[in-house]
């Protein structure tokens, strides 16, 4: 038969390795909860670096955005030219005008024969 003693001797092992195992349990737990926060400190720190990023490219963006010059006005023509472009145009259409009234076509100036073939020719299509 079993000996008393060594009967207590394993069932004093057997409660310490319960023990044991009740132990490592808790501490399987407590590196679950820092595992745990562990992953939502690196998403709060992935957050905080993505809206560093964003930041950082809005300055830049905007540093090389003022460093662009802009142009005053759309088209850099001188008012000289402008002024000569005017008068000249103004004159064409004096001189066009002159042409129409004195030149003939048949017995009409050219101005009313032109126009009534504009005319006609709608009314015809």
């Amino acid at each position: 038969m079993t000996d008393p003693v060594q009967i207590a001797n394993a069932e004093t092992e057997v409660f310490s390795l319960e023990e044991q195992i009740a132990f490592a349990e808790t501490q399987v737990l407590s590196l679950e909860d820092q595992i745990a926060n562990a992953e939502t400190q690196v998403l709060s720190l992935e957050d905080q670096v993505s809206r560093s990023e964003d930041q950082a490219f809005r300055s830049q963006a905007q540093c090389g955005d003022a460093s662009q010059p802009r142009p005053t006005r759309v088209a850099q023509t001188s008012s000289r030219w402008i002024a000569w472009a005017y008068w000249a145009l103004l004159a064409l259409l004096a001189a066009g005008l002159a042409a129409g009234a004195l030149i003939r076509v048949g017995s009409q100036p050219l101005i009313v024969a032109l126009t009534e073939g504009l005319f006609s020719g709608a009314a015809d299509g």
